[in-house]
């Protein structure tokens, strides 16, 4: 059997966001909240800490990344054009 592949850093920075997101209720959007992300997948809290070295707003955009790409995914554009605006709003809220 083949090796599973690493992760690439930004497929890792948005495994991490909601992570940092739940964490962040105790400890602040701070490196505190990212080490306890990096500790609960196993990841290296140096390079963990080195993705969201930009601080809070790093962490809050990648984590609004990260619910964007979830309502993409449950309600694809294909989907979501076939429906009148008022139902697309609906559906979105």
């Amino acid at each position: 059997m083949g090796q599973a592949l690493e992760p690439t850093l930004e497929e890792l920075r948005l495994d991490l966001a909601p992570r940092i997101a739940a964490a962040a209720a105790f400890d602040g959007w701070s490196d505190s909240a990212v080490d306890v992300a990096a500790a609960e997948i196993g990841t290296d809290p140096a390079l963990a800490r080195f993705l969201f070295q930009d601080g809070a707003m790093a962490m809050i955009a990648a984590w609004s990344e990260t619910i964007t790409l979830q309502m993409k995914q449950a309600l694809p554009a294909a989907q979501l054009s076939a429906l009148p605006v008022r139902e697309r709003i609906r559906r979105l809220v």
